[in-house]
């Protein structure tokens, strides 16, 4: 019995897990697009969007080598909110420090044309490639009904949802996404709920066996 019971619990929170996850909304979208050669073939990173309270939480990560700019033309990141939507107001977690990135209105990332909001590097960076700055990028936008849900594709080009200003080596240029997906669950729930409902029909198993062999 006691067994059986630690098999529930077990299963009984991978559920809550999942639960809290879905209440929560995490999307992804991966950084693929560029019409940059020198960057080579794609992803050059993902953004990841959580629901937090008022707001959203966004980070930022480059693939290895690739670091932010901002070298005028391009915006250092861009994102694009729906018709509607407030421009939140942005707080920086990383990098930590003042002076720090700048929040942009209408900023553009050329090709992948203009958005709503945005953040320069400048004062950390300057402008050009002279002094990149490393990932990740990760800052809070808190608004009136802004969500996961709030961000969209621009109107713009290929249709970009984020947008970002980037080197590598000595090549710059501007990298998108145009996609945001559902986050798959962390590993470590879904091993629980397999776990624990593996072990409960096990159990179920083994009695009726044994139930067979007694009657």
């Amino acid at each position: 019995m006691v067994r059986k019971g630690l098999l529930a619990c077990t299963a009984a929170l991978g559920l809550l897990s999942l639960s809290a996850q879905a209440n929560a909304a995490t999307l992804t979208a991966s950084l693929d697009q560029t019409d940059v050669n020198g960057f080579g073939s794609g992803p050059y990173g993902t953004v990841t969007v959580k629901d937090i309270s008022g707001g959203v939480d966004i980070l930022v990560q480059l693939a290895s080598g690739f670091s932010f700019v901002d070298t005028g033309s391009h915006t250092s990141f861009a994102f694009e909110l729906a018709a509607g939507s407030p421009l939140g107001t942005i707080t920086m977690i990383q990098p930590t420090g003042s002076p720090n990135y700048s929040v942009v209105t209408s900023p553009s990332d050329s090709p992948y044309g203009s958005f709503t909001e945005g953040l320069s590097c400048t004062a950390l960076c300057g402008n050009g490639g002279s002094n990149p700055t490393p990932p990740p990028l990760e800052f809070t936008l808190i608004g009136s009904g802004i969500t996961t849900a709030s961000f969209v594709q621009n109107s713009d080009n290929d249709h970009i949802i984020f947008a970002a200003d980037v080197i590598l080596g000595r090549t710059t240029g501007a990298i998108g996404a145009s996609t945001l997906v559902a986050a798959v669950p962390e590993i470590s729930t879904w091993a629980m709920m397999v776990l624990g409902f593996a072990g409960l029909g096990f159990m179920a198993y083994s009695r009726k066996n044994i139930a067979v062999r007694l009657a």
